[in-house]
């Protein structure tokens, strides 16, 4: 996931000049009513206050001569606002700063700038169990996943051809593991499944979103059992019916948990998790093949290919 990050972290201030705000600050005061507003703002560093007279200067001046450099040095401040948040991981002031880009975006700006980083903060969040802020985390991954999905690469991402050969697959997968995540804390299983087993034909190697998702079956195993306990004529349709899902939920979960086990193998990052797994795989496996009792390897090989480069670490 830090990896991610950092490869985010590209020129901004590049993107901000863009305009023309450069060009202005080389040009000397005007000569009428506005000037000394405009010395004011050509001659402050602090960029807090640079803004205010910005913002003062529009008040007064609407249609003044500099209020398009005005808007960009705004634009230019509120910009670092929402880089800042997004380094700091300021959650909440990065949500409330993209929602203001999206409803009135930024001339030189790509929009889903507005998009792409929420989902990354969203995810990190989701990863490590943090929900509070879940609302605004779901909105922004499905409308990031919306706009990637419809040809759009974010003007960050420098590399087309790495982009288009595998990352773009990886990103998508990372937010749709966060909504099922989501989905999955609020108990919305069958969506959850959903989410994750798209996220794992994006990004197959990614073994949180395995583990995850074997979770998941598990619940749902453990759910549906009772459903069926509490059928008191075992030979009826319903009985039968609920003995189908079962039986699906636990070759569900065989799936995911194998395919979680072959990703960590020999990853000691992965030992908790993959000491709690095993005892699950196999007593699912013993229960579906009573007549090859000890076989539950065979789940895990047929996830272990030369091809596989698991991630070390949830998410992207």
């Amino acid at each position: 996931m830090k990896g991610a990050l950092r490869y985010l972290a590209v020129g901004i201030l590049g993107l901000l000049l863009l305009g023309g705000t450069a060009q202005l600050w080389a040009q000397a005061p005007a000569k009428d009513s506005e000037a000394d507003l405009y010395t004011a703002w050509y001659n402050e560093k602090d960029a807090t206050k640079k803004a205010d007279i910005a913002k003062t200067y529009l008040d007064k001046y609407p249609k003044g001569q500099y209020a398009a450099y005005m808007k960009q040095s705004i634009t230019a401040y509120q910009f670092s606002l929402f880089q800042t948040a997004f380094q700091n991981h300021k959650s909440s002031d990065l949500f409330d700063l993209a929602k203001k880009f999206l409803a009135d975006p930024p001339e030189g700006v790509d929009p889903v700038t507005f998009l792409y980083w929420p989902a990354l903060e969203s995810q990190r969040l989701t990863v490590s169990r943090d929900f509070t802020l879940e609302k605004d985390g779901r909105d922004f991954t499905q409308k990031a996943i919306a706009a990637i999905e419809a040809g759009k690469m974010p003007a960050m991402v420098q590399d087309k051809a790495a982009w288009d050969g595998g990352q773009k697959n990886k990103v998508l997968g990372a937010f749709y593991q966060n909504l099922g995540l989501i989905d999955a804390h609020d108990k919305q299983n069958d969506q959850a499944v959903t989410e994750l087993n798209k996220a794992l034909t994006l990004d197959p190697n990614q073994p949180y979103t395995a583990f995850q998702l074997g979770l998941i079956y598990q619940g749902k195993y453990n759910d549906d059992l009772q459903k069926y306990n509490a059928i008191t004529d075992k030979e009826s349709a319903d009985a039968k019916t609920a003995l189908d899902v079962l039986h699906a939920d636990e070759d569900n979960a065989i799936e995911a948990l194998g395919r979680f086990m072959a990703l960590t193998d020999g990853n000691a990052q992965w030992t908790s998790q993959r000491n709690s797994v095993q005892p699950v795989l196999e007593a699912f496996w013993k229960e579906r093949h009573p007549d090859d009792p000890t076989g539950a390897q065979k789940a895990v090989d047929k996830y272990k290919t030369p091809a596989a480069n698991p991630s070390s670490t949830p998410g992207v």
